[in-house]
């Protein structure tokens, strides 16, 4: 999906992950701890998130709590679980 003609490319510090050219060995280690950085990211907004949605819900509405709890799970949690997806896929290729 690309996301540059979106709002979404605001939220994304390093737009730009496409390899232009042959890719080396050095290019998928630098790119592993990009991804890597993006997983720990979306772990920490889910956590960040979680314990908002706990006073928010408690304070408010459960309602309300329960649906930002599952905008959430998908935002962050899994995007973070695609990420070991994309990363266990990279390290099956490096292997062969």
């Amino acid at each position: 999906m690309d996301c540059q003609n979106t709002f979404i490319k605001q939220f994304n510090p390093r737009p730009n992950l496409k390899l232009e050219r042959r890719i080396q060995v050095s290019d998928f280690q630098n790119l592993s701890s990009e991804m890597i950085s993006a997983e720990i990211s979306h772990l920490i907004a889910y956590v960040l998130i979680c314990f908002v949605v706990l006073v928010l819900g408690l304070g408010y509405s459960h309602g309300f709590g329960i649906t930002i709890m599952l905008v959430n799970v998908f935002i962050n949690l899994y995007l973070s679980f695609l990420q070991q997806q994309n990363i266990r896929q990279k390290d099956r290729f490096l292997k062969k």
